[in-house]
């Protein structure tokens, strides 16, 4: 890392010592040699110099930055999705991305589980997307009531997804490979399968 000297903004010539404007100088003089380059863009106009970010190719993302892409769906999975991410003129890429699904919508943290009072169970081949939601029934206590649930808005190859990079999704797929991408929440939920 590099350390420039600093003048606040609107300092007036007459206030700043020799030393100072030496450190500004300096400071100039640093900012003419920077190469571009590591997603660092320079330009030049009369009278000033601009620096600039420019975005850094996806293999060089790290998560955590909030990045957000674009991706088409190819496969179901019970906690991701198969995806291939598409570039800034719509072009799918060559390779699978995993994108984990909204927490709520996974089937490991829940299945086989009790949450609110429902026993959950997802049925198998359906990629997370078909369960039964048993609980007691109210008019019997020595009885349950099942309930068969599907996510509406149903996913659908070659669906647009949106997903953001993170740090922790807390999805592995069965090679224990960690998913790094986030499907955003886009109003998929469960209901009942003939409550559609």
């Amino acid at each position: 890392m590099t350390s420039l000297p600093y003048i606040e903004h609107g300092t007036r010539f007459g206030d700043t010592s020799s030393r100072e404007w030496r450190n500004a100088m300096d400071a100039v003089q640093a900012i003419n040699s920077l190469t571009v380059g590591d997603g660092l863009t320079l330009s030049r106009s009369p009278s000033l110099l601009h620096i600039g970010l420019s975005p850094k190719p996806v293999d060089a993302l790290v998560p955590g930055t909030s990045v957000r892409r674009a991706f088409l769906l190819k496969e179901i999975r019970d906690d991701y999705l198969v995806c291939r991410m598409l570039d800034v003129d719509g072009v799918e890429a060559a390779t699978d991305t995993m994108v984990a699904k909204p927490w709520l919508l996974q089937r490991t943290p829940f299945d086989g589980k009790v949450r609110n009072g429902n026993t959950l169970t997802y049925a198998e081949g359906a990629g997370g997307t078909k369960r039964t939601s048993t609980h007691p029934d109210p008019d019997d206590a020595s009885s349950t009531v099942s309930e068969e649930q599907l996510v509406i808005l149903r996913y659908v190859v070659d669906d647009l997804i949106y997903a953001t990079l993170e740090i922790y999704t807390g999805v592995e797929t069965a090679d224990d490979e960690k998913v790094v991408w986030q499907s955003e929440y886009t109003g998929r939920n469960w209901t009942r399968e003939n409550g559609q």
